[in-house]
């Protein structure tokens, strides 16, 4: 009212109410005064609660619902998770950077993981060695001759299988010495009683051998073994200058062993043995020994 009677007053009108204005023609005019005067009032109100705003006397939204509705409604909802996960040390597997459980799983075995030394093994081991033999001699009726060896050598391929504590294996081989002697006349001839002889001997072979293991180390080994087998053995020499019959046969040969396995690495192993070898007699010649000095490199599946 306070507004109408003010706005009255600036338009220059201060003819009081009275049953004169009420006419029809004044009742428009009425009408559209107090449609601006509401207009004006609006707009100072709508000033007035921006200059609330700005100086922070109000929200700038009022709120559409009550806190304590709100603050119900939360305590309502169940729990995504239990209020005591909240005082747990967190878990240290979590990416410092999302916060999330990592990739990779940690793996967890049930059963304690069977080592490669409790199962059935194979390998395949090549190897090289050094050969000396002794004890060779030429057994002619007329003629007879002890025959000196040569340092020889000897390879061959060797396969396998083994336990934690014992092995068996196949061994293919080669061995070559030279032969350097004195041959005797048994028949006493003046002049002719010693004679000097050359010649080679060459061997080839399959033996079976077996044996034990002995851990020293995590990756070293002691092995003791024996073998048998046959032996297919050629010898021939010139006696004088004079080229003598070359004998071949195949005889029966046993070995005894002890060595020692270094792993490398998973699959790779070297080793080293020592093996005294003794080959039967052949028509001719005498029984012999052989002692070889090897050195094997080869894979374990």
């Amino acid at each position: 009212m306070l507004f109408s009677v003010h706005a009255f007053a600036q338009n220059g009108d201060s003819t009081p109410l009275g049953p004169s204005s009420l006419e029809p023609a004044n009742l428009s005019v009425v009408r559209q005064q107090l449609s601006k005067h509401s207009q004006n009032i609006k707009n100072l109100r709508a000033n007035f609660r921006a200059l609330e705003e700005r100086f922070g006397l109000v929200p700038s939204k009022p709120l559409t619902q009550p806190v304590e509705e709100d603050s119900r409604k939360f305590i309502a909802e169940p729990l995504a998770y239990p209020l005591d996960s909240i005082l747990v040390e967190p878990d240290r597997t979590l990416s410092p950077i999302q916060n999330e459980p990592s990739s990779e799983p940690e793996k967890i075995d049930s059963e304690e993981p069977v080592s490669q030394k409790r199962r059935i093994g194979f390998y395949i081991l090549p190897f090289i060695a050094l050969q000396g033999s002794s004890g060779l001699d030429y057994m002619h009726p007329t003629l007879e001759s002890s025959m000196e060896h040569e340092l020889g050598f000897a390879s061959g391929w060797r396969i396998g299988a083994e336990t934690e504590r014992l092995f068996v294996e196949g061994e293919f081989f080669y061995n070559r010495n030279e032969l350097k002697g004195t041959a005797e006349l048994t028949n006493g001839i003046p002049g002719f009683s010693t004679l000097s002889s050359v010649g080679e001997s060459e061997s080839f072979g399959f033996m079976v051998n077996a044996g034990a293991k002995f851990s020293l180390s995590s990756a070293t080994e002691l092995l003791l073994g024996a073998g048998f087998g046959g032996m297919n053995q050629e010898i021939g020499f010139v006696l004088a200058g004079f080229p003598m019959p070359e004998s071949e046969k195949t005889v029966f040969a046993n070995q005894l062993f002890g060595g020692v396995d270094y792993q490398l690495a998973e699959h790779f192993r070297m080793g080293l043995r020592y093996r005294w070898m003794r080959i039967a007699k052949m028509d001719l010649f005498d029984h012999r020994d052989l002692h070889l000095a090897e050195l094997s490199l080869g894979y374990v599946f």
